[in-house]
């Protein structure tokens, strides 16, 4: 027990001081006591357990040393001079870390550091730091922040072709950016919707419908620009929001590069549907004052063999 500990301990009641040494040894979290300069002076079992390293081996060494990754671990020049400094804002606040134990394995590693000051000397200061693996509950978290994230992916994305919908459609609008795109006024937006659909599905079944329609979200994503939106408005409606649109005619270029990419090939169970399918776009460019101008695109081909 180092000094300064041992004397705080003799001037206590020697129950207390037993009850103190027993309350540290059945602690459930790790508690590590380090000099001024952060080398281990005392450990609890817990911490020992928790590191996989015995407080006969970490005596005298930082445990930076010994629980940091080695990408990530201070170089021995820097763990020398290391010296905690009394001011800093690490003392009364939590932090997690993570660290590994001496097996290889990973753990996440909530700390909390205090200072014990006894006076003037780096002799009398010493630092508290309690450790708990809170490696589950980040774990859970982890789970609980995906499962989240999935529910707010399904609620703004259509589920058979994965673009946006209504409701990712409204929030986009809503946005910085394109607020700024309309005000700046080269906001473009293509409307693609699909000629002989619903025979389609008469004739081959919804199944092949679905395929049609997932391969126009295709041609539509295969198109996009940074910052753009392609959404899926309902039945075989889509858009494709284009936040620089540039001009006009830029405008134009993309709508028939989108025509063309909609126009591949698609083939379905080696069916082929009469007459193909058409495809009709609208071009709308915002221009200053919200004045819209409009021209409409028809498929000159058509998308190939169904």
């Amino acid at each position: 027990m180092p000094d300064a500990l041992q004397a705080a301990a003799d001037l206590s009641d020697p129950v207390g001081a037993w009850l103190a040494g027993l309350i540290l040894d059945h602690a459930r979290d790790g508690i590590v006591l380090l000099d001024i300069r952060g080398r281990v002076l005392w450990m609890n079992p817990a911490i020992q357990r928790m590191m996989g390293w015995t407080l006969d081996e970490a005596r005298g060494r930082n445990p930076a040393e010994l629980i940091t990754p080695p990408a990530t671990r201070p170089s021995p020049e820097e763990l020398e001079n290391f010296r905690y400094q009394t001011g800093s804002s690490i003392f009364g606040k939590y932090r997690v870390t993570r660290h590994m134990r001496r097996d290889g394995t990973l753990f996440w590693n909530q700390q909390s550091h205090a200072l014990i000051d006894l006076g003037p000397d780096d002799a009398q200061k010493m630092v508290v730091v309690t450790c708990r693996d809170i490696s589950d509950q980040v774990r859970v978290q982890s789970a609980l922040q995906e499962v989240k994230d999935d529910l707010e992916y399904a609620a703004h994305h259509d589920d058979l072709t994965g673009v946006g919908n209504r409701k990712e459609l409204s929030r986009f609008l809503a946005s910085d950016a394109a607020r700024a795109s309309l005000e700046c006024g080269v906001m473009g937006v293509l409307q693609l919707d699909l000629d002989k659909f619903k025979a389609i599905n008469d004739t081959l079944g919804h199944a092949a419908g679905d395929a049609v329609l997932r391969h126009v979200a295709a041609a539509l994503i295969g198109t996009v620009e940074e910052g753009d939106l392609v959404c899926r408005m309902g039945g075989d409606e889509f858009l494709l929001i284009c936040l620089d649109a540039g001009d006009p005619a830029r405008l134009m270029r993309r709508a028939k590069d989108v025509l063309a990419a909609a126009a591949r090939p698609l083939t379905w169970k080696d069916h082929a549907a009469s007459g193909g399918i058409g495809w009709r776009l609208d071009a709308r460019y915002r221009r200053r004052g919200w004045q819209t101008g409009r021209r409409g695109l028809d498929a000159a081909g058509r998308s190939g063999p169904l």
